[in-house]
C-alpha cells in the first residue's frame, strides 16, 4: 500500500501540474477529443495509444468497450514508468532528506506553517515533516486522500496476471528529476502553489473526472485558467517544457520501438495527447497512421 501511494504521489503530482500549465493553450488544442488511438505502421502493424487518468474512481477503472478490446487483444503494456521494487524504495528514498538537514529552515516561516498544518490535518506529525525535500512535500499535497489502485496500477496488475511483457518509456529517476532538479525558489513555489489548492482539491478531482468520462481534454487543460494568475501562471509555462514538450519527445522516441513490433497496448497520461507538440502529433510525424477511436454512442 506504501508503495501504491508512492506512485500515485508521483504521477499525480505530474498530472496536476500539467494540468496548471496546459490552461494557457487549452483553445487551440488539437487531438484533445479522444483518450483511445489506432497506430498503424507503414507494413500494417497495430498497436494503441492510450490517455490515463491517474484516479482510482471506479468510473475510471472500468474501461468503456473499445479500449478494454484493445488491452486485451495487445500483446504488451507500454507505461509511462513501470514499478518496480527497487523504483519504489528509490521514489519513496528521495523525496526525504538524507543529509540530516531540515526543511524548516529552507522556508519562508508563514510557508512553513502553512505546510505543517497541512500535513497535522493528514495525521503527521512535524517531525515527519521536517524530513521531507522541498519537492517531496509539494507532490504529497497536491495529491488527494486515496486508499485504491490508480487506472495504470490496475492495468500493470493485469497484464502482469497474463504473464505478458510490461515496458516502462520513463524510470523513476527521469520523472523525479522534473521537480527534483528545480532550483529552490521554483521548488518553494511549487509547494506554495499546492497548498493554495487544497481546499479545492477534492471538487477538482472530481471535476477532472467528469471531463476525462466525457473524452474532453480540452476541457480538462481549460480547468486550471480560473487558478492561476500573475507570477504563479509565468512560473506554470515556464515549467511546461520540462513537464510536456520536453517528456512528449522522449515518450515518442521510446515508444517507437514497440510500436514497430505491433501490438503494443501504450497507456500514458491524457495530456501527453494533443497539441503539436503532443504524442499523436508526434508520431505522425514519424510516419505512423493516427486515428481516434471513438467511443460509440449508447
Amino acid at each position: 500500500m506504501i508503495a501504491e501511494k508512492a506512485k500515485y504521489r508521483l504521477r499525480w503530482a505530474i498530472w496536476c501540474l500539467l494540468l496548471a500549465g496546459k490552461a494557457a493553450f487549452a483553445a487551440s488544442l488539437v487531438n484533445s477529443d479522444a483518450l483511445l488511438w489506432k497506430v498503424t505502421g507503414e507494413h500494417g502493424e497495430v498497436s494503441h495509444v492510450f490517455g490515463t487518468i491517474h484516479s482510482d474512481d471506479p468510473r475510471v477503472l472500468r474501461l468503456k468497450p473499445a479500449a478494454q478490446a484493445a488491452f486485451d487483444n495487445s500483446e504488451r503494456l507500454v507505461l509511462e514508468i513501470v514499478l518496480t521494487p527497487e523504483g519504489m524504495l528509490n521514489m519513496m528514498t528521495r523525496m526525504y532528506r538524507r543529509d540530516g538537514s531540515e526543511l524548516k529552515p529552507e522556508l519562508p516561516e508563514p510557508v512553513y506553517m502553512q505546510t505543517v498544518a497541512a500535513f497535522k490535518e493528514r495525521g503527521l506529525d512535524e517531525s515527519w515533516v521536517n524530513r521531507l525535500t522541498i519537492w517531496g512535500a509539494a507532490m504529497t499535497l497536491m495529491i488527494p486522500q486515496s486508499e485504491g489502485t490508480v487506472l495504470d496500477l490496475r492495468l500493470q496488475a493485469e497484464m502482469q496476471g497474463r504473464n505478458k511483457p510490461i515496458f516502462g518509456l520513463e524510470t523513476v529517476d527521469s520523472q523525479l528529476a522534473v521537480f527534483a532538479d528545480l532550483d529552490k525558489e521554483s521548488q518553494i513555489r511549487m509547494l506554495t502553489i499546492a497548498l493554495g489548492e487544497l481546499h479545492r482539491l477534492d471538487e477538482t478531482t472530481q471535476q477532472l473526472i467528469r471531463y476525462y468520462l466525457r473524452e474532453d481534454i480540452a476541457a480538462i487543460s481549460n480547468m486550471e485558467n480560473e487558478y492561476h494568475t500573475g507570477e504563479n501562471r509565468k512560473f506554470m509555462v515556464r515549467l511546461m517544457d520540462r513537464l510536456i514538450d520536453e517528456r512528449n519527445g522522449r515518450m515518442t522516441q521510446a515508444m517507437l520501438e514497440h510500436l514497430r513490433a505491433g501490438g503494443a497496448f501504450v497507456a500514458i497520461g491524457a495530456l501527453h495527447l494533443p497539441g503539436k507538440n503532443g504524442v499523436i502529433n508526434l508520431l505522425r510525424k514519424a510516419g505512423y497512421q493516427v486515428e481516434p477511436v471513438r467511443p460509440k454512442a449508447e
